[in-house]
């Protein structure tokens, strides 16, 4: 079977009771010419030796195994390393494709060579489309420091989870994914890539996103974790440069903006901590950082306060 231009890099670390159905919806695409390469980050529940099963039935699949446990952010840049092709479509061990994701991918890709990257909308168990709210916001193919900046930096919630068509060129000229972010490390590239070239957008629920993970799994992945939280916070920091906001009153605008929105989210997941009786939420607050306003700081040591007087 020829190939073509996508390297399929599939992301797995224990996810044994996934793999198979995972599998099966990318082999099963309707585009069919593309590199399959099935990176394990040192999974212990067998997955790898599931991974090696089926590269026996379908020559496509390249099983491949990294050194050590990397996380999500290594295990993609190891992975993508060994992809050969000029789109890299980046997915992950939970996510179950339609049928057509690759070719809807590609068409819009090759529709501009501008696009570095190209995502769609999702589907959940409890929701049959969870970016509707772009519907009205996004065209098939967007300018990047719109998008940047009236979506990715404008919430919390990043739109573009894992998965995404990327363009192998740009990639590598950002100097791929920022491994000190770690598991959220993907939204950082979604920002450094709309910085500076456009963003192709597929406007129909492509993946069915599952996140059924073992019991046995990183907590930071499955719970709320103030670690995650600020590796988001410095995220935002990040991309909210000069290179991105040029104008310095503007640029100043919004590191305000920015900082009243971290004090919020911080306030908001105390007042959630104490309604809930959650004490391991307010009590493993690590301090003080750099983003947060005096207001912040303030309503945190009122409501430690209240909180330990019962």
């Amino acid at each position: 079977m020829k190939e073509g231009p996508i390297s399929v890099c599939l992301l797995v670390y224990n996810h044994l009771h996934l793999i198979d159905q995972v599998i099966d919806s990318i082999l099963n695409q309707t585009y069919q010419y593309f590199e399959f390469i099935i990176s394990d980050d040192c999974s212990t529940d067998g997955s790898y030796e599931k991974i090696i099963e089926a590269s026996k039935k379908d020559k496509r699949i390249v099983p491949i195994k990294t050194p050590e446990n990397l996380g999500m952010a290594g295990n993609a840049n190891y992975a993508i390393k060994t992809a050969k092709n000029k789109y890299i479509a980046l997915l992950h061990h939970d996510d179950i494709l339609n049928q057509n994701a690759f070719s809807l991918w590609l068409n819009c890709a090759e529709s501009n060579e501008s696009v570095a990257f190209v995502f769609n909308d999702y589907k959940t168990e409890k929701l049959p489309s969870a970016n509707f709210y772009l519907r009205d916001k996004l065209k098939y193919i967007n300018q990047g420091k719109v998008f940047l900046r009236n979506i990715l930096l404008n919430q919390w919630n990043c739109p573009v989870r894992g998965t995404a068509l990327i363009r192998r060129k740009r990639f590598d000229e950002i100097g791929g994914i920022n491994e000190r972010f770690g598991l959220l490390a993907d939204v950082d590239l979604w920002m450094r890539l709309s910085s500076k070239w456009d963003v192709g957008y597929v406007n129909e629920p492509l993946i069915e996103v599952r996140q059924e993970r073992p019991e046995n799994y990183p907590k930071i992945y499955t719970d709320f974790s103030w670690e995650r939280r600020f590796i988001l916070f410095d995220i935002h920091s990040s991309n909210l440069n000069k290179d991105n906001y040029p104008n310095f009153l503007h640029h100043l605008f919004k590191r305000f903006v920015f900082r009243n929105k971290v004090s919020i989210e911080i306030i908001k997941w105390h007042l959630y901590a104490l309604l809930r009786n959650k004490n391991e939420i307010l009590m493993s607050y690590p301090g003080n950082n750099n983003y947060e306003l005096f207001y912040s700081k303030y309503c945190r040591y009122i409501l430690k306060k209240f909180f330990m007087k019962n």
